[in-house]
């Protein structure tokens, strides 16, 4: 009764209108919003809140009134600071990230951009009573930031490997774990130990199911021999310490530069190991198992590539990215472009945030210079292969050990020994150092063998181990960068009307794709049976279609397919077109006439 008296006598007082009553019990129900919080999460004001105009009694019993930023102030300043220091004290433990949700209070634009600032700075404040508490407000800034918060907590947690794992189920779960680990990162946490654990050990144990994959660097030296066979001139760029765990950005940058040019084929690699710059780098340029870095690159590569670098000026090293662009000539068969800035900012970064910013710089100023390079090869009257992978990743350790007696510690993160252990210590991994005596000692652990200030590489973990594999190919566009058909038999047999014939199609992206169905284009018929749903790094291996021709025909062919899908469920369908050179075999029948026809002009 009390309050009601107090409510009707604001609104019967000559002095004051409906809208000013209004305002002020808005306004006081803020107030007294903000001394509940201050008292709840233990915040010190370092500014003094206006006078109440309305008693306790009368703002306990007020719904919730709206009211906009301007005529709020000065308390959705008061609000922001408050939300700041708060988010603060959830770092330590200090307060739990749930309870930011009651500072979600008006759909005012600057506490929102507050939140969202601070949710970029650590995604580790989102919780379900802040998305809840945001789509309450239900403005579309509110409603959007909500979206991204509860993206992020659908993916802030990921589970241990199997170890028995196949190659393409370890792919998907990398997808999953990249996700996890960035959002970990960024709020200045680790990933789960188990969890790099249980890669570590499957990655040393499955090296030999890694090289018979398509998924092991070894890929990028054979891909590179294919192409200048083909008489393509190609482009190998090396970005050192470039992890798969950044692919998003490159792909990203590529992707809207290039939208016109070239679609690119995009997947993860298995780095060499141990995932330092000497093994690394010039395995991946060669190929070759445990090369020799004294040998230099120049020696390396052309010792490798020797039928196709033998010209003068075929062979062209670069190691400055401000050199790359003017690198090109038209006696390019091969550039190599070696960039070490993303290694150069590792020495340096603290925050896996920041770094990420770093690559991003660098994969902008890449997708410009592959667009001038794909311009210059077309000036040149040349087709351009585009490659850019890595050498290893890197990442972020908190935890200092201590060295094995008699080990020498490497990049911080293995241990270098003169000759193979027995048994091998519990935790570690060895890899022997091929031609040389002795070799490493890797933990499976996410531990430093010293300082602990910057990011590291040398170690088991899927942001070290995983490289990213990106080929850019010019009047590639019509092949999409996931799919690949291709025929899993090049002799199609006879049938009783046509032939027989076996492909064999690839998805090599983190992306799914439904109903997809090879169909065979004029002057042949036929089709595949659909497939309903084709995963990331998923492979059907035999897909048999009966394939029939209105022309007669024979022999090796070059059979024009197309291959219909779904980029999405429900999606509109899209046609990818793919030419497969395929050996045609003679049916019986025309076989026995054709000796028949033979014999027969003998007979007199």
């Amino acid at each position: 009764m009390t309050a009601t008296t107090e409510f009707l006598a604001m609104l019967i007082d000559n002095s004051t209108v409906p809208a000013d009553v209004f305002r002020t019990l808005a306004l006081a129900s803020v107030r007294e919003h903000l001394d509940k919080l201050c008292s709840r999460d233990d915040l010190t004001l370092d500014f003094a809140l206006p006078p109440r105009l309305c008693s306790k009694a009368l703002v306990q019993q007020l719904p919730p009134l709206p009211l906009a930023e301007p005529d709020a102030a000065p308390y959705p300043d008061y609000l922001r600071r408050l939300l700041i220091a708060a988010e603060r004290r959830t770092h330590g433990g200090g307060l739990e990230v749930h309870a930011l949700a009651e500072y979600a209070l008006q759909d005012w634009p600057g506490l929102l951009e507050c939140f969202q600032t601070l949710f970029e700075q650590n995604p580790g404040i989102a919780s379900e009573p802040l998305i809840m508490a945001l789509r309450n407000l239900g403005g579309v800034t509110a409603m959007g930031l909500a979206s991204r918060m509860q993206e992020y907590l659908n993916h802030s947690h990921c589970e241990p490997l199997s170890a028995d794992a196949c190659v393409n189920d370890v792919l998907r779960w990398s997808a999953r774990y990249f996700r996890y680990a960035i959002g970990a990162f960024e709020r200045h946490a680790e990933p789960d130990d188990a969890i790099g654990r249980s890669f570590a050990r499957w990655v040393v144990a499955q090296q030999n199911r890694i090289i018979q994959s398509e998924y092991d660097w070894r890929v990028v030296a054979r891909t590179v021999d294919e192409e200048l066979s083909a008489g393509n001139l190609v482009i190998l760029c090396v970005i050192d310490a470039l992890g798969a765990i950044h692919m998003d950005l490159v792909e990203l940058e590529l992707r809207q530069r290039l939208v016109d040019q070239s679609a690119p084929i995009i997947k993860p690699l298995f780095a060499p190991l141990p995932t330092i710059t000497e093994i690394g780098k010039i395995g991946v340029l060669t190929g070759r198992d445990r090369p020799t870095p004294s040998t230099g690159y120049e020696s390396a590569l052309r010792e490798r590539f020797a039928d196709h670098l033998s010209a003068p000026g075929a062979l062209q090293i670069v190691k400055s990215w401000r050199d790359f662009r003017q690198a090109l000539s038209p006696q390019t068969r091969l550039l190599v472009c070696l960039d070490n800035r993303v290694d150069d900012d590792l020495h340096q970064c603290t925050e896996f945030r920041l770094h990420r910013e770093r690559v991003r710089t660098v994969a902008a100023q890449l997708a410009d210079l592959i667009a001038g390079w794909l311009l210059d090869a077309a000036r040149f009257g040349v087709k351009a292969t585009i490659l850019i992978t890595a050498d290893h990743g890197a990442t972020k350790v908190s935890r200092s050990s201590v060295p094995l007696p008699g080990a020498v510690p490497i990049e911080r993160r293995l241990l270098q020994v003169s000759a193979a252990p027995e048994p091998v210590p519990e935790g570690y991994a060895y890899v022997a150092a091929g031609s040389q005596a002795g070799g490493w000692l890797i933990p499976h652990g996410r531990v430093s063998f010293g300082s602990t200030a910057n990011l590291l590489h040398g170690g088991l973990t899927p942001e070290e181990v995983l490289i990213p594999f990106i080929l850019i190919a010019q009047g590639a566009a019509q092949s999409l960068f996931a799919l690949h058909l291709t025929p899993a038999e090049a002799r199609c047999h006879a049938a009783t009307k046509g032939w027989h014939a076996t492909l064999c199609l690839m998805n090599s992206a983190n992306e799914t794709f439904f109903n997809l169905k090879a169909v065979a284009k004029y002057p042949f018929a036929g089709e595949s049976q659909a497939i309903a749903r084709l995963n990331p790094y998923e492979t059907e291996p035999r897909i048999i279609l009966n394939l029939t021709a209105s022309i007669e025909q024979q022999g090796k062919t070059r059979v024009p397919f197309d291959l219909r899908y779904q980029p999405g469920d429900g999606a509109p369908f899209q046609t990818l077109a793919f030419e497969l050179d395929l050996e045609l075999g003679v049916h019986l029948i025309e076989s026995t006439m054709a000796a028949s026809d033979f014999n027969n002009f003998f007979d007199l």
